[in-house]
């Protein structure tokens, strides 16, 4: 085994559990300091979003690697292996590079097409290697999943009409409504997505927008 990914997104985990096992910037780079620390692992990337949280790992000849992960993000986490042992996928190897060539894509994003995993997935590999947690295998990978994803983006036509959970929700609205024009907008929420529905509410010319956090 030479690559493996342990981790959940919006089709495994609920809402709740994707926010409480959520890494921040800062506790991936805590997490990541701390795993390798623990010899589970020689090189790692967390990528973590709203919809998914993802650890990529290349084993340091541990007995049982995925498991050792597992571990590791609950005890981080404090949850229970009830709470979220069936909603983990893991993937190796071929499996493993397949998977994120997708994630880099948009294929396997909540949205088909999502525009902003690619910026992400380049902004997990970016802090990491900053870190000084990869080397020869996961920085051939990612290296290789950002110019996968961006030559999908640029040359099929899934970069045409890019789409976010945050684009497709002002646009239901707009369809509901027939017009956000003197709607005022109630936002739950001040984390990445509502600040993308804020963006776009803004470029719309909305004004009357509160947000309860």
């Amino acid at each position: 085994m030479d690559i493996l990914v342990i981790g959940l997104n919006h089709r495994t985990a609920s809402v709740g559990l994707r926010e409480r096992i959520g890494f921040s910037n800062e506790q991936a780079r805590e997490a990541t300091a701390q795993i390798c620390s623990q010899g589970v692992l020689k090189e790692l990337v967390i990528l973590s979003t709203c919809n998914r949280t993802e650890l990529y790992g290349v084993p340091n000849g541990h007995d049982d690697s995925v498991k050792a992960m597992e571990d590791f993000i609950m005890s981080y986490h404090r949850l229970q292996p009830q709470e979220v042992c069936t909603s983990f996928y893991r993937h190796t190897d071929r499996d493993a590079v397949r998977h994120i060539y997708r994630v880099a894509s948009g294929l396997d994003s909540m949205m088909l097409g999502e525009a902003e995993i690619l910026g992400q997935v380049r902004e997990a590999y970016r802090r990491a290697f900053k870190q000084g947690a990869t080397g020869r295998m996961l920085n051939r990978l990612f290296q290789s999943a950002l110019e996968v994803g961006k030559h999908v983006r640029t040359d099929t036509g899934i970069g045409m009409h890019p789409m976010s959970v945050a684009f497709a929700g002002v646009k239901l609205a707009e369809g509901i409504l027939t017009s956000l024009n003197d709607r005022r907008v109630l936002i739950l929420g001040a984390g990445d997505t509502s600040e993308k529905v804020l963006r776009h509410l803004c470029d719309r010319g909305m004004k009357q927008i509160r947000i309860v956090n």
